[in-house]
Protein backbone atom coordinates (compact mmCIF):
# COMPACT_ATOMS: atom_id res chain seq x y z
CA UNK A 1 0.00 0.00 0.00
CA UNK A 2 1.16 3.22 -0.91
CA UNK A 3 1.88 5.17 2.32
CA UNK A 4 2.62 9.55 2.36
CA UNK A 5 4.07 10.71 5.51
CA UNK A 6 2.86 14.68 6.26
CA UNK A 7 2.17 16.95 9.07
CA UNK A 8 -0.81 19.11 10.19
CA UNK A 9 -0.79 22.39 8.21
CA UNK A 10 1.43 21.40 5.82
CA UNK A 11 -0.12 22.76 2.21
CA UNK A 12 2.24 20.73 -0.07
CA UNK A 13 1.07 17.79 1.72
CA UNK A 14 -2.60 18.31 1.66
CA UNK A 15 -1.78 18.59 -2.15
CA UNK A 16 -0.41 15.24 -2.10
CA UNK A 17 -3.00 13.46 -0.29
CA UNK A 18 -5.73 14.90 -2.75
CA UNK A 19 -3.59 13.76 -5.63
CA UNK A 20 -3.58 10.24 -3.72
CA UNK A 21 -7.54 10.22 -3.00
CA UNK A 22 -7.76 11.34 -7.00
CA UNK A 23 -6.37 8.10 -8.14
CA UNK A 24 -8.85 6.04 -5.89
CA UNK A 25 -6.12 3.27 -4.35
CA UNK A 26 -5.60 2.26 -0.77
CA UNK A 27 -3.36 4.54 0.63
CA UNK A 28 -2.17 5.30 4.20
CA UNK A 29 -1.52 8.80 5.86
CA UNK A 30 1.40 9.10 8.15
CA UNK A 31 1.37 11.92 10.75
CA UNK A 32 5.39 12.70 11.65
CA UNK A 33 4.42 14.65 14.37
CA UNK A 34 2.05 12.14 15.99
CA UNK A 35 4.23 9.09 14.97
CA UNK A 36 7.87 8.91 16.04
CA UNK A 37 8.67 6.19 14.04
CA UNK A 38 7.18 7.85 11.12
CA UNK A 39 9.62 10.96 11.82
CA UNK A 40 12.12 8.40 11.98
CA UNK A 41 11.21 7.02 8.37
CA UNK A 42 11.03 10.25 7.25
CA UNK A 43 14.83 11.11 8.54
CA UNK A 44 15.88 8.01 6.89
CA UNK A 45 14.01 8.77 3.51
CA UNK A 46 15.29 12.15 3.34
CA UNK A 47 19.05 11.94 4.37
CA UNK A 48 17.56 13.65 7.66
CA UNK A 49 16.69 17.24 5.58
CA UNK A 50 12.96 16.53 6.70
CA UNK A 51 11.36 17.74 3.67
CA UNK A 52 7.63 17.01 3.06
CA UNK A 53 5.35 15.13 2.01
CA UNK A 54 6.92 11.86 1.61
CA UNK A 55 5.19 9.67 -0.80
CA UNK A 56 6.35 5.42 -1.00
CA UNK A 57 4.32 3.87 -3.42
CA UNK A 58 3.63 0.26 -3.78
CA UNK A 59 6.39 -0.35 -5.91
CA UNK A 60 9.45 1.54 -3.93
CA UNK A 61 9.79 4.62 -5.60
CA UNK A 62 9.71 7.28 -3.43
CA UNK A 63 8.79 10.63 -3.68
CA UNK A 64 9.73 14.18 -1.97
CA UNK A 65 8.02 18.03 -1.91
CA UNK A 66 4.81 17.51 -3.80
CA UNK A 67 5.06 21.45 -5.86
CA UNK A 68 6.94 22.01 -2.77
CA UNK A 69 11.11 23.49 -1.84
Amino acid sequence: MTRIYVKPDCPYCAAAVRELRSRREPFEVVDILADPYGREQVARLTDDTMVLPVVVEDNGAVTYTFGGG
